[in-house]
C-alpha cells in the first residue's frame, strides 16, 4: 500500500492484557514533490538599466529549498533580484525547488532590450547671436539604456547630463541635453562636441561641435583658410565655407 497525503497524521497503537494496557503515538509524515507555484507565460523582456524580479515559489512536504543556477545574484525567498540588467544578464534562468521527495525545475528565459545611441537633434551648422544674449545649443540622442549626455566646450572641460552645470561659468546643461550660454563672450568662442554615449557605445554622428566666435564692436561673419588662421569679412552676406557658430556683438 502507497501512502498518500490524507494518509498523514497521528495513529495509535494500543496493547492490551489482564495484567495493563500500553500505548505508542506515530505521527506520519507523507513527503510531498515540489511544485513551483509561479510559472510565466513566455519569455520576460526588460530595458537596460531597469530592475527586474524573477519569481520562483514552490509547495512541497517538507518545505522545499529554493536556489537559482545563475551566481552572484541575490535570492530571496525564491525571487532572484537584478538591480540593474545590461545585455549580459540575457539568456535562460533556472530555478529549482528541492526536498527529500523530489525536485521541480523552472526555466525562465530572459530578454534584455537595449542599442547603442543615436543623436536625432544636434545644433545648427551656422548660428548668429549676440554677444550676451543667450544661446541654447540642441542635443537630443535616443538609446537604452538612456545615453549621458556630453559636451566639450572649448578649453576642454566637459559637462554632462549628470552634472547640469558647473560652479564657474555662464554654461548650464539642461537634463535632455540642451546647452545653454547664458552670457556668451569672447571667452566662449571655440569648437562645441556633443557626444551621447551609453555602455554599449558613442553615437557615430558626434559632428555636431561647431565654432562659436564673438567679436567686439562690430558685427563679422569669419572663415578658416587652409592655413587655419581666422580671416574676417566685413558686412559678408555669405559665410563662405565656414561650418560654425558665429556671434557678433553690437557693443
Amino acid at each position: 500500500m502507497l501512502a498518500t497525503i490524507s494518509d498523514a497524521g497521528k495513529y495509535r497503537c494500543g496493547a492490551k492484557n489482564p495484567v495493563g494496557y500500553i500505548e505508542k503515538l506515530i505521527i506520519l509524515e507523507v513527503g510531498q514533490k515540489p511544485y513551483i507555484l509561479t510559472r510565466p507565460k513566455g519569455v520576460l523582456r526588460t530595458m537596460s538599466g531597469e530592475p527586474i524580479a524573477l519569481h520562483c515559489l514552490a509547495e512541497g512536504i517538507p518545505t522545499p529549498r529554493i536556489h537559482w543556477t545563475i551566481p552572484g545574484g541575490h535570492t530571496l525567498n525564491g525571487t532572484l533580484i537584478i538591480y540593474e540588467t545590461t545585455l549580459h544578464d540575457r539568456g535562460n534562468y533556472i530555478c529549482r525547488a528541492q526536498n527529500s521527495a523530489g525536485e521541480a525545475v523552472l526555466t525562465v528565459p530572459l530578454v534584455v532590450i537595449a542599442y547603442q545611441p543615436r543623436i536625432i537633434t544636434g545644433p545648427p551648422p551656422v548660428l548668429r547671436a549676440r554677444s550676451g544674449t543667450p544661446i541654447q545649443l540642441n542635443c537630443a540622442a535616443t538609446g537604452i539604456p538612456k545615453p549621458n549626455i556630453i559636451w566639450e566646450l572649448p578649453d576642454r572641460s566637459l559637462l554632462s547630463t549628470a552634472q547640469q552645470g558647473r560652479p564657474t561659468g555662464s554654461e548650464l546643461l539642461h537634463p535632455q541635453g540642451t546647452l545653454i550660454i547664458q552670457r556668451p563672450t569672447f571667452a566662449d568662442s571655440g569648437t562645441y562636441k556633443c557626444v551621447a554615449k551609453n555602455y554599449l557605445g558613442t553615437d557615430s554622428k558626434v559632428t555636431y561641435g561647431s565654432y562659436v566666435v564673438v567679436m567686439k564692436g562690430v558685427a563679422m561673419w569669419c572663415c578658416f583658410g587652409l592655413s587655419q588662421q581666422i580671416q574676417c569679412f566685413l558686412c559678408l552676406n555669405v559665410p563662405l565655407f565656414y561650418t560654425g557658430f558665429i556671434l557678433a556683438s553690437a557693443e
